[in-house]
């Protein structure tokens, strides 16, 4: 059917279409969904690639197109061949769907075949079998030496070992196993409804497929191998998948991450670099050792802070410069700190050009002993480094719009940061 220009639809192509004697017992809407299908592969080459309207005048048939949930293999295979094509479905009501109406009530004509022919399947032209497809002779004198090899499809023998002994020689006989006692039994009983024998094998019922149920040590070892070397190392959570769609034991997550974690293999091509575990190099005085570090803040006229931190009490000490050199800051710490808490054992900086010659000539004189820290580990400039980030937020809000200003709110956030508790050793600085 085609539309005119003034909006009526006019008929273009007749294709007629007639049931076999089995076809034409069929139920209504499955005769309906059958027409659909037969005409649709009839018209496929004039159809296919192209976007039409269907139009139908039984709602039945739209709601087994659109949702299906069909009884029968057949009127499943029609649907799916139905939905190769792209149409609009749309519903005409039998008092105005009289032209196809009408071509399907006509009598039959004088050159019309009437002979038997097959049931319509969409499927018998499509498929087509592969000329190497086919059956050839088969040797079948070592089937039965195979199938009486247990091997369980993993490549050993499984000899089920304590709670699995048990279970299986349960669900043989239904009986009490002789090595068991009364509450051990009552436990198997009340586990026995997942467990169930097939096979002359112990399997767990599962949602997706069976599991195999497993409790022999060097067989879990040998699944475990076989599912993560052998097939591409995929890590934890891919093998864990794996093992748990065909096998089952208890504690079989635990297992998987102790193997994979200890694959040499894995560990070497890992992306998490393996680290030593840091040591403890705390002091038990204040002021034994000391931590400095500087931090560039750009606004205003000082461009530069420097923080100096005792690492057992967390007493800061700070000072603003305008230019960041070794000079300027070997001044200020042997003024503000040496002079006023006394020469500390040990200094720790960085290897920046501000922490040069003469701040570690200073410290030296002082009877000190100077530790530079290296980038490839920086946790050791920790005590200090951490509480940069609290501290300009701090500076900046209050400063506000105005960061220039930066330097009059330092002394306050200083005090500040002194009267609050260590969270390391739960003291009050001061």
């Amino acid at each position: 059917m085609q539309e005119d220009g003034n909006g009526k639809d006019r008929p273009v192509l007749c294709e007629p279409v007639t049931f076999s004697q089995l076809e034409s017992k069929y139920s209504h809407p499955k005769l309906e969904l059958c027409c659909v299908a037969r005409i649709l592969k009839k018209l496929q080459t004039i159809l296919w690639g192209k976007h039409f309207e269907l139009q139908v005048d039984a709602k039945a048939l739209i709601e087994m197109i659109n949702t299906p949930c069909l009884p029968n293999a057949p009127m499943t295979r029609w649907v799916a061949f139905i939905k190769l094509f792209s149409f609009d479905l749309v519903h005409k009501p039998g008092k105005t769907f009289t032209i196809p109406g009408g071509l399907s009530k006509r009598p039959k004509g004088v050159n019309e075949d009437e002979s038997e022919r097959d049931d319509f399947d969409e499927e018998e032209e499509r498929i087509k079998p592969h000329p190497g497809f086919g059956l050839k002779e088969v040797n079948t004198s070592k089937v039965g030496k195979l199938s009486r090899n247990k091997t369980n499809n993993i490549g050993i023998p499984i000899k089920q070992e304590g709670f699995g002994t048990h279970m299986q020689e349960y669900l043989n006989s239904l009986k009490k196993p002789q090595s068991i006692g009364e509450e051990y039994l009552k436990r198997i009983k009340r586990r026995s409804v997942n467990f169930y024998i097939e096979g002359g094998k112990l399997k767990r019922r599962n949602q997706e497929t069976p599991q195999m149920v497993v409790f022999n040590d060097k067989a879990q070892k040998h699944i475990v191998k076989k599912m993560q070397k052998e097939l591409g190392h995929k890590g934890e959570n891919e093998t864990y998948r794996r093992i748990k769609k065909r096998y089952w034991w208890e504690g079989m997550k635990k297992i998987v991450n102790k193997w994979v974690k200890s694959c040499q293999e894995c560990q070497e091509r890992s992306h998490l670099q393996q680290k030593e575990e840091g040591k403890i190099s705390a002091t038990l005085n204040s002021f034994s050792r000391v931590s400095m570090d500087a931090v560039h803040i750009k606004a205003g006229r000082w461009k530069y802070l420097v923080v100096a931190r005792d690492d057992f009490s967390g007493w800061p000490e700070t000072v603003t410069l305008t230019r960041l050199t070794a000079k300027s800051v070997s001044e200020w710490f042997n003024s503000e700190w040496i002079c006023r808490y006394g020469a500390p054992k040990e200094v720790t900086v960085e290897g920046g050009a501000e922490f040069g010659k003469e701040l570690q000539e200073a410290v030296k004189r002082a009877g000190s002993r100077i530790r530079i820290t290296t980038p490839y580990y920086p946790e050791v400039q920790g005590m200090v480094e951490r509480v940069h980030k609290q501290l300009k937020d701090s500076l900046v809000k209050m400063c506000g719009e105005n960061g220039s200003k930066w330097k009059e709110y330092l002394p306050i956030l200083t005090l500040e940061d002194r009267i609050l508790v260590n969270k390391n050793n739960r003291i009050l600085t001061i």
